[in-house]
C-alpha cells in the first residue's frame, strides 16, 4: 500500500503529464487554424457584414441545396448579453476554456493567460450563478492582448470597467460578487451552450443581435451570398428612403395570395432585380 506522500506524488506526475499534452495537442490546433480564421475575419470586416446577413446566408445556401440543417450554431442576446458598444463588431477564432468548477475563475485567467491575437476567448461557465467569473481587469487584459472579444456564459462583473475597456464582450448576466480562484478548467476543449456546439478553433462572429459560430470554411462558402444580402437591404432602404413602400419592391402581393391559397411551398418572396445592382 502507498503511502499519502507517494499517492500525492504519483497524482501531481499524472496531472504535470496531462496538461503538457494539452499543451502539445493545443499548438498543433492553433497552428492548423490560425491562418484559415484570419482569412475569414479579414474577409468579414472588410465587407461590414453583420450577424443577421450571415445567418440568412446559411438559411439561403442551405435551401438551394435541398438541405435544412444549418451549418451556423447562433447564441441570441437572451443567452448571452453584449456587454460593449453597441456598434462594436466581433470576429476571431475561438479559443475555449472549459471551467471544471462552478463560480471559479481561474479557468478563465488560464484562458486568457494561454491565449493568443485574434483569438476570441469563449468560456462556458457551468452552473457559474452566484458568482462573477470574469470582470473589468479581464476584460482590460484581452484589450491589451489584442483579444477579438471575450464570451462568457456565464456572470462577469465590473460592468462600467468591461465598457471602458472597448473589447467585444458578452456574458449572461452581471453580478458584484466575485468568483472563486481555485479549479483550473479545460483548455481547447469542445463547448456544449445551449443546443450550440462550439469547437475550439471555430470563427465566430459577434455584434448588437447575437452570435454566430461555425466552421471558417463554412463562414467561406456563405460571405459572398451574405454581402449580396447587406447590399439589397441597403438599397431597399435608399428605396424608402426616396419615398418607395417597401412592398412595392417585392412580389408582396403575388406571394400573399399564393399562401392565402396554401400554395407556400411554390411561392418565395423574392425582390426586384435592380436591388441587386451595387451603387458603389
Amino acid at each position: 500500500r502507498m503511502s499519502w506522500a507517494t499517492t500525492c506524488i504519483s497524482y501531481s506526475s499524472k496531472i504535470v503529464q496531462h496538461y503538457y499534452r494539452s499543451a502539445l495537442c493545443y499548438n498543433i490546433k492553433k497552428r492548423s487554424i490560425s491562418d484559415a480564421g484570419r482569412r475569414v475575419r479579414d474577409r468579414v470586416l472588410n465587407l461590414n457584414l453583420n450577424a443577421a446577413a450571415l445567418c440568412d446566408a446559411d438559411k439561403a445556401f442551405n435551401l438551394k441545396q435541398h438541405k435544412r440543417e444549418l451549418k451556423l450554431g447562433v447564441l441570441s442576446s437572451q443567452i448571452l448579453k453584449p456587454f460593449s458598444d453597441k456598434v462594436r463588431k466581433m470576429a476571431g477564432v475561438t479559443h475555449t476554456v472549459q471551467l471544471t468548477a462552478a463560480n471559479d475563475m481561474l479557468g478563465v485567467l488560464r484562458g486568457l493567460h494561454e491565449s493568443n491575437e485574434g483569438d476570441v476567448l469563449f468560456v462556458h461557465a457551468l452552473e457559474s450563478t452566484t458568482k462573477a467569473v470574469a470582470g473589468g481587469l479581464f476584460a482590460a487584459e484581452a484589450a491589451r492582448r489584442k483579444l477579438a472579444g471575450v464570451v462568457i456564459y456565464g456572470p462577469c462583473r465590473d460592468v462600467a470597467e468591461i465598457y471602458a475597456a472597448g473589447i467585444p464582450f458578452y456574458a449572461r448576466y452581471s453580478t458584484p460578487w466575485s468568483g472563486d480562484v481555485v479549479s483550473p478548467g479545460e483548455i481547447g476543449v469542445t463547448l456544449t451552450i445551449e443546443d450550440v456546439k462550439v469547437d475550439h478553433g471555430d470563427f465566430v462572429y459577434g455584434d448588437a443581435d447575437g452570435i454566430v459560430v461555425g466552421k471558417s470554411e463554412h463562414f467561406e462558402e456563405l460571405l459572398s451570398v451574405a454581402e449580396t444580402i447587406c447590399m439589397v437591404e441597403a438599397n431597399l432602404a435608399d428605396g424608402m428612403r426616396d419615398g418607395k413602400a417597401l412592398h412595392s419592391m417585392t412580389n408582396f402581393e403575388e406571394h400573399l395570395v399564393e399562401c392565402m391559397n396554401r400554395n407556400d411551398a411554390k411561392s418565395v418572396l423574392t425582390f426586384d432585380d435592380s436591388l441587386f445592382i451595387s451603387k458603389s
